[in-house]
């Protein structure tokens, strides 16, 4: 079992900026290797019109014992990225997001060395929102950055299909 305690704040400088910092612990139990894992995130988000949103952000995450073979715990994992965001700026109809990042990760499992890496990201999202509240719609996710599956500091790849459906009352 996993278990995990977070918080997070968030700092509006302006109505277009916003700092944000969380961090959290966790632990996992029951398993042949009892870990706790450390987590912390900072980010700058900087919004100059409705449709663009820039972003700056740092995260890391440590773990206190490897898990070879059974989840992605590497003894730190550090990630530095500036990313753009375009949202197709419609509140009803067809809806589209597009975003890219750029960043450096850095990935050390335990008695290895540091093993850094650039790890470029895009995405893409296209749906129909029906009323507020009420959409449905398709993401795409390519990204080059350490995550679930990673075995090693030297492969990585991370791919992701998502069908999203909210519906609010």
């Amino acid at each position: 079992t996993m278990t995990s305690r977070e918080v997070d704040a968030a700092l509006t400088l302006h109505p277009r900026v916003r700092l944000s910092a969380a961090a959290g612990a966790g632990a996992v139990r029951g398993a042949d290797v009892p870990n706790d894992r450390r987590t912390m995130m900072t980010a700058l988000r900087v919004k100059p019109n409705r449709a663009l949103t820039l972003v700056a952000l740092h995260r890391e995450t440590r773990w206190d014992a490897a898990a070879p073979g059974r989840y992605f715990a590497p003894a730190r994992f550090a990630l530095t990225e500036g990313s753009a965001q375009w949202e197709w700026p419609r509140d009803l109809g067809l809806i589209a997001t597009f975003e890219f990042g750029a960043g450096a990760q850095l990935v050390r499992f335990d008695g290895a060395e540091s093993v850094r890496r650039l790890a470029p990201r895009t995405s893409a999202r296209f749906g129909w929102r029906a009323a507020p509240g009420r959409e449905i719609a398709l993401g795409l996710l390519q990204a080059n950055v350490a995550a679930a599956g990673t075995l090693t500091a030297s492969e990585y790849r991370y791919r992701a299909l998502s069908i999203d459906a909210r519906w609010s009352f």
